[in-house]
């Protein structure tokens, strides 16, 4: 039997294992390349950072912690402490804490309690700040409008809010002055007295006189400077209304520097002095006025020109042939009737029917 020679290798397939072992080695190195340089966060593909091994923790503490990055990382959860609310822009969760009600007042939304998680899109503005975010407006939550009670409203006239006229045990309906009396009343000008009464028929003095018109005219300007008196003290009760009411023009003193304030007022001088102190027209012939009253005669000369006045502006309406009575003692009812009348002259109040 005879045996044929193999025939010899073909170096044709040398070439190619040394190409396999070639391409072998080149796609090692790059894989031990990419493990080395890549992070641990890009190679693991858990979901949360629970799945990660350890040693990827390690290295990502470290990667956090500044020994692998030449910046500091900003640490993105932050505590609240406890008397400071605040919002955060550098968090996806954080612990908030929010006043009440603002410094001013005003009614604050409420937001978080202390140790609850929120998002900070959805969490109110407060007015505190966190290192690097600015700082916010508070949300201001209006009060809600609280009705005023039918009772408690005041009732109007055309001329300025008014209150319910007092009311008082001596006052009927049909007195004659009491719709003068009622619209004072209403408007804080005039009051009665602790037992529950007016006192109608009263005689007025000179220092009530003096008040009543200081609270009547309270906003005409000053003519002259306030005189000094030598009867009247500086404790006195009405002397703030006496200064006031003699700088306005209204009143004034005796000879001999006195004031006389526990006199009674006469009727005259009522007159006169509603009519000076709002500086009323002098009538050029005031005789033909006042002779239309047969007591004119007592009307004292110092007096006639604001007296006829007076009666010209319907302070005073007697009617013709009726006398006077200037030297009378006003009574609290004849006062608040002229006090009334002077404020419609002034527009201040609409006429009685």
């Amino acid at each position: 039997m005879s045996f044929s020679p193999s025939p010899p290798p073909s170096p044709n397939r040398d070439d190619e294992w040394i190409a396999v072992v070639l391409a072998l080695g080149i796609l090692g190195s790059l894989t031990a390349w990419v493990l080395v340089k890549s992070p641990p966060s890009r190679l693991w593909m858990g979901t949360g950072a629970g799945d990660a091994p350890a040693a990827l923790s390690e290295r990502r503490e470290q990667s956090d912690s500044g020994e692998s990055r030449n910046q500091p990382r900003v640490e993105t959860r932050v505590e609240a402490e406890a008397d400071q609310p605040f919002v955060s822009g550098l968090s996806r969760f954080q612990v908030l804490r929010r006043p009440t009600t603002a410094p001013d007042g005003a009614v604050i939304g409420s937001g978080a309690a202390l140790g609850q998680r929120a998002f900070p899109a959805l969490v109110p503005p407060t007015t505190g700040t966190v290192a690097g975010t600015a700082a916010v407006a508070p949300l201001m939550v209006p009060q809600p409008e609280i009705p005023v009670p039918a009772e408690a409203q005041t009732t109007g006239d055309g001329m300025g809010a008014v209150q319910p006229p007092l009311v008082f045990s001596d006052l009927p309906e049909d007195h004659w002055a009491k719709g003068y009396i009622d619209g004072l009343t209403a408007r804080g000008i005039l009051a009665g007295f602790p037992d529950g009464t007016y006192g109608p028929d009263q005689p007025l003095t000179r220092a009530q006189f003096a008040a009543q018109l200081a609270q009547a005219f309270d906003t005409l300007p000053s003519q002259r400077a306030p005189l000094s008196f030598q009867d009247l003290a500086a404790d006195y009760w009405a002397e703030t209304s006496i200064n006031q009411t003699v700088a306005q023009g209204f009143m004034s003193g005796y000879p001999g520097g006195v004031f006389q304030p526990e006199e009674t007022v006469p009727r005259v001088q009522v007159m006169a002095a509603i009519a000076a102190g709002l500086q009323m027209p002098v009538q050029s012939r005031p005789e033909i006025i006042l002779q239309a009253h047969p007591d004119q005669e007592q009307v004292p000369a110092w007096a006639r020109q604001q007296a006829a006045s007076a009666i010209a502006a319907n302070l005073v309406n007697p009617e013709p042939g009726r006398p006077l009575a200037p030297n009378r003692p006003a009574t609290r009812a004849e006062v608040a009737a002229m006090l009334y009348q002077a404020l419609v002259y002034l527009g201040e109040v609409p006429p009685l029917d």
